[in-house]
């Protein structure tokens, strides 16, 4: 047999394509150390190749309308949900129950939207964002605190991408069906992710990672931060005193539901990626208009062009993924269509985290 490679590469490292003759490469479950950042140059260069360096740098072009339309409209969505669920509606009204569900999606869409404008791109300069940053997320209130600890894991997520210094490497040790399945339950989910941050964030050193003015203004943030989780506790205590049922089933129904959405951003992000190609950097999946704006444009192929182009907006996305999944598509990947299958295939089928999962060879089988 043969197989072909269009490009070679700076690096050794193996690329395949995802074609039917092609004889499948050993699973990669995690890269080598500085992997990740020859990827991504490969990527960029591929990109800018293909695509060319003038529209790359068009898309990557903020636009202050949407800047503060995200910033603004997203936690008003929140803060109006919490309202309406903690003095409107009651816990037997049925619209109090889509209410949970609408806040659960909004507790994640104002994390990514955060993560866009405050942490990538920092819009707003370090101390700015930071102050955004705040207001954005402050329909979470007690995320408050942990904001800038979440910044700082998350950039280095992306330097480090399926590594072994990767603080996100915990997704692939979600294996079994049924713990998948079980984490389904946002609290429980929540409980699990924030033993694995602890222990992270216990051996993160700042200074190293950031050295720098950068590190500086990290670290003055998270001492800042320290006291805003008692404060947003304090405003919670006195609410549950006022409307006690409510305050309770707000903090337990929604974010039991944001298991549901946070479960699709896992499969979303890098559910499936194949860490033999240098141009795999997500789920290769074909988003639309609905599942775009249900992840916030960080999901599907969305989610590859933001590690290869990590500050370009995510209102771009749409317009970038008409120019990037072309680029894909002639390099060899292979799309999907179908989210239900995705779905399937990771709660049910048990497919590995961050593996190449090979459903079309599956179907054959089957037939």
């Amino acid at each position: 047999f043969s197989l072909s490679v269009t490009h070679s590469l700076p690096f050794s490292i193996s690329c395949t394509t995802h074609t039917d003759m092609a004889v499948p490469l050993p699973v990669r479950r995690t890269l080598d150390d500085g992997e990740c950042m020859k990827n991504l140059k490969y990527a960029r260069d591929v990109f800018e190749k293909e695509i060319g360096s003038a529209k790359i740098k068009e898309l990557h072009q903020a636009s202050a309308f949407w800047d503060v339309f995200f910033c603004v409209v997203y936690p008003m969505i929140g803060w109006g949900g919490t309202y309406l669920s903690l003095f409107h509606f009651s816990v037997w009204d049925p619209a109090w129950w889509a209410l949970q569900m609408v806040l659960a999606w909004n507790m994640l869409a104002v994390i990514l939207v955060f993560h866009d404008v405050c942490v990538h791109r920092m819009q707003y300069g370090p101390w700015g964002s930071w102050i955004v940053g705040m207001w954005v997320t402050s329909p979470l209130m007690l995320w408050m605190g942990v904001a800038t600890n979440w910044a700082t894991r998350h950039l280095i997520h992306h330097k480090y991408t399926f590594e072994q210094k990767d603080p996100k490497l915990y997704r692939n040790e979600l294996t079994e069906p049924r713990r998948r399945i079980l984490f389904l339950h946002g609290m429980l989910r929540q409980r699990w992710r924030r033993s694995l941050w602890a222990k992270y964030d216990s051996i993160l050193d700042i200074p190293t990672e950031y050295p720098g003015k950068m590190g500086q203004v990290f670290q003055q943030r998270l001492k800042l931060e320290k006291p805003l989780t008692a404060l947003m506790a304090l405003c919670w205590i006195g609410l549950l005193v006022v409307r006690p049922v409510e305050v309770i089933g707000v903090n337990i129904v929604s974010r039991t539901f944001l298991g549901l959405f946070d479960t699709l951003r896992f499969i979303m992000e890098h559910g499936e990626q194949d860490n033999n190609n240098p141009l795999s950097h997500g789920l290769f999946y074909l988003t639309g208009p609905i599942s775009r704006v249900l992840m916030t444009w960080i999901g599907g192929d969305c989610h590859i062009v933001h590690h290869v182009f990590p500050h370009m907006p995510m209102y771009r996305m749409a317009e970038a993924i008409k120019y990037t999944n072309p680029v894909l598509l002639k390099h060899g990947m292979k799309p999907h269509t179908n989210i239900w299958k995705l779905i399937y295939a990771y709660l049910v089928l048990g497919k590995e985290h961050g593996t190449l999962w090979h459903l079309d060879e599956d179907t054959k089988k089957k037939a």
